[in-house]
This record gives C-alpha cells, structure tokens and sequence, in this order.
C-alpha cells in the first residue's frame, strides 16, 4: 500500500477489536509503523478501529467544514458523529501517544512473510477474545491523547451525540451532567445516564461548595467527581471548577493532603505534565496509606507527566518505587506506560 500511495495521499485502516486480542491488533500496528510515517486512531465504535496512515508528514487538527459536506455528513450521523465533540471523542490514539504501545508484546510484525494474523485470528474467534481496551485506555482516566501528542482539538465540550453502541459518548455526557450540576446549569435531578454513586458524591460536592467555609472538605467525593469529567472536559471547561473553589474561599478549609489532592487533579486538568510528575511524587510519601487503586492512579499519572516531558527515566523511577509491588497485569494504560518509559520490551 504504501509504495502505491501518491503524494499526499491517506491509507485507511479498519481493524475489528472483537474476536481479536491485543497482541494481534500490535502485529498489524507494527506494520503500520515501519511504513508510515504517521497515523492517528478512530474509534467507529466500541469494537472497531478506523486507523489513517500517511507516508509523508503529520495529520493535523480535522477541518470542521469537512463534516458539513452532504455525503460525509449523512455518512458521519449514521456512527453517530454530527460534530467536532463527537469526532474528538472518537480519537483514541495517534502515533505520537501510542509511541511504545507494540512494546507490551514480543508478538511479530505482521506481514504476507510472516502472517500473524492470519494464524492466531482463529484461535482468537475461538476464545472469544476482545481487544476493546485500546478505545478506552488513552481516555478514559487522563486526556492522554492530548498530553503525548501535544493536538488539543476542543477549546470547550459543548454538544455531544449520545450513542448506545460508542462508550464514550456516554462517558462525556456523564462529564457534562456533573459539570453543569456542579455550576447549577442543570436542575440535580437524577439521571438515568449518570451512576447513582457518581450522582451522591456529585450531590455532596455542591452542597460543600454552597457552605464550604464551615463544612469539612468531602475530599473522597471531591476526587470522585474531580476524576470523571478530567479526561473528557477541555482545561478551559475544567477551570470553572478551580475557579470556583478559590474565589469561595473553599480552600482555607484544605488539610495538607486535600491541597495536594487538588494539586494533582488541577495539574492533570490544566494539561500540566510537570505538575502532574511533580504531585504525584509527593503524596505517596506524604499519605503512606493510599488505597491501592489511589496509588495506581497517581502512579499513572505521575509517569504520564513525566513521558509527557520527554523525561522516561523519571517515570522509570517512579514505577520502580511506587507501581512496581502493585504490578501492571490487566491494567493496558500501565502497561504502556511501563513499556514507554523503559524503551524495551517486557
């Protein structure tokens, strides 16, 4: 394909991620890469991948007028896609953010010589295996895609088609329900699309921020709503809330650890690596009783922060004292994260 592409000119991938396991899905990523020079990844929903490839140069942002041309957009509303939020959401990696991703399997490139593919996809049929954590794993916990490959392509989230076949979308409208209950845009009334859980802690947050100079911080709830809406809202979205916390003078109310929680959180939000290495460093050694899944969290964060800043031995270094004893066994986004920062395979 690549040979027969004229200047300028795009391949287009699809790739299935049922039946399929990770491993395979690299085999046909490593192929990619070794020919092209760029790419970026779409996910057309929950189970399948759209990967565009060029030869030559890097994409750039996706141009809005593209979506208003007739026959593309009837094509776009039929995945669900009216608009650049729902594009946005749908690009779940690019070259420059899944840079080491093939590094988590020893498994081979594949190729017409060497058909990987074509030898495990029937084993993969058989077990009914799934590969649909790579939509997710560059989203879902930290604006990934946007900190390793430096494109930001949303100033704020504004209009997001709900789709019962694309995780994601459910994931930002989830983000914009608690920002807008948060802000009193919205009635808090429950919703059907919002976990009970989420909502209660939702409930606690403003009800603190109404009277939080005489209230003790709920800071559990405060970190759960905090962490649903930063990988989906914009840093522009996400400023409301600090806002809002500092002109109420909520934060004379903070202990040492509620600052440096929301330290962390404002760092990962603002779209800050070094903050985001620098706070991630100090409350593990200022809270030596983190649950394990507040460990795995900072810990990815922090190594996250620093790959961000082209600093792999930092996020090496804070693997190897913090995430190592918790291990990265069925957690995709550590994995890669491992991988990146040791320029090897595992």
């Amino acid at each position: 394909m690549r040979r027969y592409l004229a200047s300028g000119g795009v391949f287009v991938q699809w790739l299935q991620l049922y039946e399929i396991d990770v491993p395979l899905v690299l085999s046909v990523l490593k192929a990619l890469e070794a020919n092209f020079a760029d790419y970026v990844v779409y996910a057309a929903d929950d189970t399948d991948l759209l990967i565009a490839a060029k030869t030559d140069g890097r994409f750039g942002a996706p141009k809005p007028t593209a979506l208003v041309e007739p026959d593309v957009a009837k094509a776009l509303a039929r995945a669900g896609v009216h608009n650049l939020d729902d594009l946005e959401l749908r690009r779940v990696g690019t070259r420059s953010s899944w840079e080491g991703l093939t590094r988590i399997s020893q498994v081979p490139m594949n190729s017409d010589y060497r058909p990987v593919l074509d030898q495990g996809a029937v084993r993969t049929r058989f077990l009914r295996a799934s590969a649909t954590s790579l939509v997710h794993f560059q989203r879902e916990l930290f604006p990934t895609v946007e900190l390793l490959s430096g494109v930001s392509i949303l100033d704020e989230l504004t209009s997001i088609t709900l789709t019962s076949f694309f995780e994601g979308s459910r994931r930002a409208v989830q983000a914009m329900w608690v920002s807008g209950v948060l802000f009193g845009r919205l009635e808090m009334a429950d919703s059907n699309l919002v976990p009970k859980e989420l909502q209660d802690h939702t409930r606690t947050v403003v009800e603190w921020l109404k009277n939080c100079d005489r209230q003790a911080v709920p800071l559990t709830s405060l970190i759960r709503v905090i962490q649903s809406v930063l990988a989906d809202l914009p840093a522009q979205d996400l400023d409301e809330i600090w806002y809002a916390i500092a002109s109420r003078g909520c934060g004379r109310r903070f202990s040492e650890q509620d600052r440096q929680w929301v330290a962390f959180l404002q760092a990962v939000g603002q779209r800050n690596p070094a903050r985001m290495a620098e706070a991630s460093r100090r409350l593990p050694q200022a809270e030596p009783s983190l649950s394990p899944s507040s460990k795995r969290y900072l810990v990815a964060g922090g190594m996250l922060g620093s790959i961000a800043q082209g600093q792999p031995a930092a996020a090496r270094a804070l693997w190897s004292e913090y995430g190592e004893p918790l291990g990265a066994i069925n957690d995709l986004l550590l994995e890669f994260l491992v991988a990146r920062s040791s320029g090897s395979s595992k």
